[in-house]
């Protein structure tokens, strides 16, 4: 099951772009706040209070709720940006 979860990790990695969230005049404390709101809103998992996506077997809900945490940070001003 390690194995299986590992390999899912990282072939998600392999697979997709890493984006930060960014919003002009923005404080670590703005983030934080933000984050937490949409994270509460939505349902995505955190690891360290950085919103993750998990693979579960309920991973469509995941990708929803992700959805959900975009839409959210957009309406607070905020805009991912591919981490460099």
């Amino acid at each position: 099951m390690r194995t299986l979860l590992v390999t899912c990790c990282l072939l998600l990695t392999a697979c997709g772009t890493v984006y930060k969230w960014y919003r002009a005049g923005a404080t670590p404390a703005d983030y934080q706040r933000d984050t937490y709101a949409c994270t509460q809103e939505s349902g995505v998992y955190t690891a360290g209070g950085t919103p993750i996506m998990i693979v579960t077997s309920a991973i469509v809900g995941q990708r929803s709720a992700q959805r959900l945490f975009n839409a959210c940070m957009t309406a607070r001003g905020w805009e991912a940006q591919p981490n460099d």
